[in-house]
């Protein structure tokens, strides 16, 4: 894959734009990059709406994938879920992949905890090369154009960060499409932008001849039985269709969830198929600074949160979770009051999106959190009885809980800030 332009580097750090099973997608791009000849460590982002340990230890800008390894839920009462990236290194070792290095990288102290990580990271280790891997497409996205995203955190603040690193850096996206993030319409307008501005620096195909898919297809398959994921099921489908002159037309959903309650939202998945196949490497820098609209800064997970849902339509990793309020919005459970983000997407269907904030509200009166962070246009649609009420320009937080008056002013004028 491009040898042309990968035959002057050494070692490289490769990781997943994205959550879910983008460090998974990181191992294929490792698989190619080896064959030109250069050494690879793997990385993958951690999810902003969970926390997680290494040996007993909170996690760090930057930590080292090895030993015990858990994540959790940080409501008022934490509660652990699965996660596939500790899973991953014996099996790549399974596979005889040779990866000798796997990090999760943390947005929770902010972009400037993720930049300085990297750099002290690139520093150390001696990487000549930074790859980001996306599948599916939504690290392109261009902002409100691109209304269906349903999860900007990661990507985002992965392309803020290309942008402020010095080492040479790439994007390998593939699958394009295959998340259901970006319409084809979109795709479309994106891919002409790129080639108009020359930020595709080549582009390639793969296929199921390749030994690389094949060792890919098998660790999928382990991967699978943990986390599925469509994004990787999608892409593979599509490389057994390479052939096909028809489009893949899918149902799919995604599940928003308040403690033991679940609600599925149906969405199409349209793949144009002339995008089976196809890998495309982006210039990881200008793309970057190309994008300052979604690449952008942030303090802390609330003040990109309160950013994103400029465009309220927008579903992102941290609706309907956790944030604690210590140390600026950066420090783990317990430590300050518990916020829960009771924003969702207002692409949900109206029915099911009132009952999931009368459900939120619900929640918060049973204490599972402190306070609720709402749409001021939401407000209308709950029942606010005997609640502490503070507007926040476009959000407004509620709570029912005496003392909290202090901590809840204070928050009120940070979100407005952030809304500047």
């Amino acid at each position: 894959m491009y040898p042309s332009t990968f035959k002057t580097y050494k070692k490289a750090l490769v990781f997943g734009a994205g959550g879910g099973n983008d460090i998974v997608s990181a191992v294929l791009a490792s698989m190619y990059l080896q064959k030109n000849g250069i050494e690879t460590d793997v990385g993958g982002i951690l999810s902003p709406g969970a926390y997680h340990t290494y040996n007993g230890v909170p996690e760090k800008p930057i930590n080292r994938l090895n030993g015990e390894v858990k994540r959790y839920v940080s409501s008022k009462k934490p509660f652990e879920i699965t996660f596939i990236d500790p899973l991953l290194p014996p099996l790549v070792e399974d596979l005889d992949i040779p990866i000798n290095n796997y990090y999760n990288f943390s947005l929770g102290f902010g972009t400037l905890g993720l930049v300085t990580g990297l750099q002290e990271l690139i520093e150390k280790e001696k990487y000549d090369l930074i790859v980001a891997v996306d599948v599916g497409g939504d690290i392109l996205a261009r902002g409100k154009i691109d209304s269906t995203i349903l999860s900007p955190v990661m990507d985002f603040s992965c392309l803020y960060s290309l942008s402020q690193l010095e080492t040479d850096s790439y994007i390998i996206e593939f699958g394009l499409g295959t998340d259901g993030e970006l319409r084809p319409s979109g795709m479309k307008e994106i891919l002409n932008e790129l080639r108009e501005n020359r930020l595709i620096v080549h582009s390639g195909d793969i296929s199921n001849s390749d030994e690389e898919v094949q060792r890919f297809r098998k660790l999928y398959n382990e991967i699978s039985k943990t986390r599925k994921g469509n994004t990787g099921r999608m892409t593979l489908q599509t490389l057994d269709e390479l052939k096909s002159d028809q489009d893949i037309i899918s149902q799919y959903r995604y599940k928003e969830q308040i403690g033991s309650k679940k609600w599925f939202v149906p969405f199409e998945v349209v793949l144009p198929h002339e995008t089976f196949g196809k890998t495309y490497l982006i210039n990881g820098k200008r793309f970057a600074e190309s994008r300052t609209k979604t690449a952008f800064s942030y303090k802390n997970s609330l003040e990109q949160f309160v950013k994103l849902k400029k465009i309220p339509e927008w579903k992102t990793e941290l609706d309907l979770f956790y944030l604690w309020s210590g140390n600026n919005w950066t420090s783990v459970p317990h430590s300050g009051f518990c916020l829960h983000l009771l924003v969702p997407s207002t692409r949900i269907p109206g029915e099911m999106r009132t009952e999931i904030l009368e459900q939120g509200v619900l929640h918060m009166r049973d204490a599972k959190c402190d306070s609720s962070l709402l749409l001021t246009s939401d407000m209308s649609k709950i029942c606010d009885n005997g609640l502490t009420i503070k507007n926040a320009g476009d959000f407004t937080l509620i709570s029912n809980q005496s003392g909290l008056n202090s901590l809840l002013d204070q928050t009120a004028s940070q979100i407005k800030s952030y809304q500047d």
